[in-house]
């Protein structure tokens, strides 16, 4: 199990509390909630690259550089 965006403290006392408040995920839980951000970021990647191709943003090139970094 993971604890998620909770800044306080975690101790055996709060552990229920954060399990009824959904603040605590499953390891599946987790792994879906990661799997729909790096999907939503890829969707912003390749509609960043789609308006450069299209000539609707001028490319940045420091964006470039980061993306062929992280594709590769």
């Amino acid at each position: 199990m993971s604890i998620l965006d909770d800044k306080r403290d975690i101790s055996q006392d709060t552990i229920g509390e954060l399990v009824k408040n959904q603040k605590i995920l499953s390891n599946r839980g987790l792994l879906l909630k990661n799997l729909q951000q790096l999907i939503s970021n890829l969707t912003d990647c390749e509609n960043y690259i789609q308006r450069v191709i299209e000539q609707r943003e001028v490319g940045d090139p420091e964006i470039g550089r980061l993306l062929n970094k992280c594709m590769g």
